[in-house]
C-alpha cells in the first residue's frame, strides 16, 4: 500500500509524551478508500505512527479539536480554510526494524514530522500482546478495530492479580466467567494442570456453578439454614488461635489471650482424672465464690451437660434449688425450710451436692481418650466454658470483657456446625472448588471466605512443591473487602483487610494469585486495588467509584478514563501488565449454558398474558 495514502497530517506541537498534529483537509473523512479497500481514518481511541527519520513512533489519539490558522497575512476566500483539525496524541511506544511493537520511548518526534494511519500489519503488531509461540486466550473484539480479536498471553494474565469492576448489568460476571472458561478449555486435558494448579471460587450469589464444565470440580452449596453440605477443614483448625479469632471476632488485648489459654488446655493431652478433679473442685468451690453464683449458674449447668452423661437430674436438682441471698451474702436451698449454708462443710455435705458429685465419674465423662466419634465442637465449647467459669470465679478475668465472646461462641457454634466439618487436612483435592454462599447469612458471609482463603493460602505456602499454584477468585468482593462496613469494630475490619492485603502483596512469590470482581470499587481498600496487575473496567456511573479507579489504577490514559461511564453493556477497558496500553473491547458472550446466573429478570415477559389466559 502506498505510504502517501496513509499520511494524514504532521506534528505541530510536542510537549513530552503529549503531541498535537494537524490533519490534512483531504483526510477528514471517517474512512479512506484505496484500491477498493476501506481504511479506518483517524479518530479518538485510534492509533497513528509518527515517522522521525528511520524511527516509527506509535501514539494513541486521546482527543481532537479545531484551531484557527494563525497566519493573518493570507486572504481567505472560503471560511473553512481558516480552520485546522488538530488531534491530540499520547505516545505509547515504537516499531523496531522488524516491525515489532515495543512499549516505551527512546526518543520524541519533532515539529513537522509526518503522521500516518497504521497499516494492517502494524495494527496486528500493536495488538500482539504475547509472543508468537505463547499460549493465549481470546477475550473479545477490539472496539474500533472490529476485525481483530484481543488475545492475551496466559502467563501475563493469570500469573498476576486481576480486578474486574463494573455496575450491575455491565457484563463483569460474563468477563470473569469468560477468562477462566477460556483457560480451562485450553488446559482441561492436561494432568499437570489438574495436579499442580488449584482454583477456589468464592461465589456469593451462586452464579458460576455451570460456567466451567467437564473438569474435576466440586461445588459446595453452603447454608446456615439447612446445613446439609459441609466444607471440610483440617482438624487442627480447632487448635488455631487465628481460626477462633476470626470466627468469634475476638479482640486482640483481652479476648485473644483468653482464647489462647482455652486452646492450650484443649490441645494438651487431656488426663481424664485431672478433668474430673477440676470439675469436682469447681462444684466444691461454688461456696467460696458465692457472690459469683448468679453470674455463673448458667455456665455451671452447661459445663456439666456438655461434659457428662447421666447427670441431668442431679444437675437440675442442685441448680434448680440453689440460690444466692444478696443481703446475707449466703447460698441457700429454696424449699420450705430455706436452708442457708453457713460454712463450706455445710455446703459439701448437702445431699444435692453429694448426689451430683456421685455422678461426676469416669464412666459418665463424655470425652475419653478411647472414645470414638467425639464431637470436637462440643469438647471445645466445654473447655472454653470451664475456663471461663473458673477464671471469673477467681477474678482472673473481667466478665464484661469476655462475656460477649461467650455469647458469640453460642451463636457461632450453631452456624459453623452447619458449614464446616473437621477433616484430616486442608487439601483442595479438586482442580476447581466453587463455594456458593447464596444461602449463608450476612455474618457468616464475611467469616467463611476469610477462613477458607486464609487456610488455603497458609496451606499452599507450606507446600514443598513450589511449582504449584493457587488461584483465589472472589466475586462481589466488596462483601468482604469493604473498608466502610459499620457492622464490625475497626480492629476486626483492619484484621480482615490485612489478611487479603497480605495475599495480594506476598502471594505472588508463593504462586498464589487473587482475582476480585466488584460493582463498588470505592468500598474496597485502595491498597488492594492498587496492587492488582490487570484490570477489566466495565461501565461505572457512580462518581465515587470512578474516582476510586482514577486514584488506584495507574495504567489508564485520559481518553480511556473518560470512557468508563459510557461503556456499552459487555464493553470494557482492559489495562495492566498483560497489555501494552488500555484497550477497549467487547467481551464475547458465553454460550447460554455456560453463562453466569446473573441475568436481569424480564418483567415484560413475566407479566405478559398468554393468548389462552383471561
Amino acid at each position: 500500500m502506498d505510504i502517501e495514502i496513509l499520511k494524514i497530517g504532521e506534528v505541530i506541537e510536542v510537549r513530552g509524551q503529549k503531541v498535537r498534529a494537524k490533519v490534512y483537509k483531504d483526510k477528514n473523512e471517517s474512512n479512506l478508500n484505496y484500491c477498493g479497500e476501506v481504511i479506518k481514518n483517524v479518530s479518538v481511541g485510534g492509533f497513528v505512527k509518527i515517522r522521525k527519520g528511520f524511527q516509527d513512533i506509535i501514539g494513541k489519539i486521546e482527543g481532537e479539536f479545531t484551531l484557527l490558522n494563525p497566519n493573518k497575512q493570507v486572504i481567505y476566500y472560503d471560511k473553512e480554510e481558516q480552520i485546522h483539525r488538530v488531534i491530540e496524541i499520547s505516545l505509547i511506544g515504537y516499531m523496531d526494524r522488524q516491525d515489532r511493537f515495543h512499549r516505551g520511548l527512546s526518543e520524541l518526534p519533532l515539529i513537522s514530522n509526518y503522521v500516518y494511519i497504521l497499516s494492517e500489519e502494524e495494527i496486528q503488531s500493536v495488538f500482539a500482546f504475547s509472543a508468537n509461540n505463547a499460549s493465549t486466550i481470546t477475550i473479545g473484539e477490539i472496539i474500533g478495530y472490529n476485525k481483530y480479536k484481543l488475545k492475551i498471553g496466559v502467563q501475563s494474565l493469570f500469573a498476576s492479580h486481576i480486578g474486574i469492576f463494573g455496575n450491575t448489568g455491565s457484563g463483569k460476571s460474563n468477563t470473569l466467567a469468560k477468562i477462566y472458561k477460556e483457560l480451562f478449555d485450553i488446559y482441561k486435558e492436561s494432568e499437570v494442570f489438574k495436579n499442580s494448579s488449584k482454583f477456589l471460587i468464592i461465589d456469593f450469589n451462586g452464579e458460576y456453578e455451570n460456567t466451567i464444565s467437564n473438569v474435576n470440580k466440586k461445588v459446595y452449596h453452603l447454608s446456615t439454614r439447612r446445613g446439609e453440605e459441609l466444607f471440610p477443614i483440617d482438624k487442627k483448625a480447632i487448635e488455631d488461635l487465628e481460626f477462633w479469632s476470626i470466627i468469634l471476632e475476638a479482640t486482640e488485648k483481652t479476648q485473644q489471650p483468653f482464647l489462647k489459654k482455652c486452646i492450650q488446655k484443649f490441645s494438651a493431652s487431656v488426663q481424664n482424672n485431672s478433668i474430673l478433679n477440676e470439675i469436682r473442685e469447681m462444684i466444691n468451690s461454688i461456696y467460696d465464690y458465692a457472690d459469683k453464683f448468679s453470674t455463673l449458674k448458667k455456665y455451671y449447668k452447661e459445663i456439666l451437660s456438655l461434659g457428662f452423661d447421666n447427670c441431668s437430674a442431679e444437675v437440675d436438682n442442685l441448680f434448680g434449688k440453689l440460690a444466692y441471698h444478696s443481703t446475707s451474702r449466703k447460698l441457700y436451698i429454696i424449699d420450705q425450710a430455706n436452708i442457708y449454708f453457713n460454712s463450706e462443710d455445710d455446703f459439701k455435705h448437702n445431699q444435692y451436692v453429694i448426689n451430683l458429685l456421685q455422678v461426676i465419674t469416669q464412666d459418665n465423662l463424655k470425652y475419653k481418650d478411647e472414645e470414638e466419634n467425639i464431637d470436637e465442637w462440643d469438647r471445645f465449647e466445654f473447655i472454653v466454658k470451664l475456663q471461663y467459669a473458673n477464671d471469673v470465679a477467681r477474678g482472673y478475668i473481667n466478665e464484661e470483657h469476655i462475656a460477649p465472646l461467650l455469647r458469640r461462641l453460642d451463636n457461632r457454634l450453631l452456624e459453623i456446625r452447619k458449614i464446616f466439618k473437621l477433616d484430616n487436612a486442608d487439601v483442595i483435592d479438586e482442580n476447581l472448588q466453587i463455594i456458593s454462599l447464596v444461602e449463608v447469612n450476612i455474618e457468616m458471609r464475611k467469616i467463611i471466605p476469610m477462613i477458607v482463603c486464609k487456610r488455603a493460602y497458609d496451606f499452599h505456602k507450606l507446600q514443598e512443591n513450589q511449582s504449584s499454584s493457587l488461584f483465589i477468585i472472589v466475586d462481589e468482593a466488596h462483601n468482604i473487602l469493604s473498608k466502610q462496613s459499620d457492622r464490625e469494630s475497626s480492629m476486626w475490619k483492619d484484621y480482615r483487610l490485612e489478611l487479603f492485603e497480605e495475599i495480594i502483596k506476598e502471594g505472588r512469590k508463593f504462586g498464589v494469585f487473587l482475582t476480585i470482581s466488584s460493582q463498588r470499587p470505592s468500598d474496597i481498600s485502595e491498597t488492594i486495588i492498587s496492587q492488582l496487575h490487570n484490570y477489566f473496567l466495565h461501565r461505572l456511573v457512580n462518581n465515587e467509584d470512578i474516582k476510586a479507579i482514577g486514584r488506584s489504577v495507574s495504567f489508564l490514559d485520559g481518553a480511556s478514563f473518560e470512557m468508563i461511564p459510557i461503556l456499552p453493556q459487555g464493553g470494557c477497558i482492559m489495562t495492566g501488565t498483560a497489555c501494552n496500553f488500555p484497550v477497549l473491547i467487547k467481551v464475547d458472550k458465553l454460550e447460554e449454558k455456560y453463562q453466569p446466573q446473573s441475568h436481569t429478570i424480564n418483567l415484560e415477559a413475566l407479566w405478559s398474558v398468554s393468548e389462552g389466559e383471561n
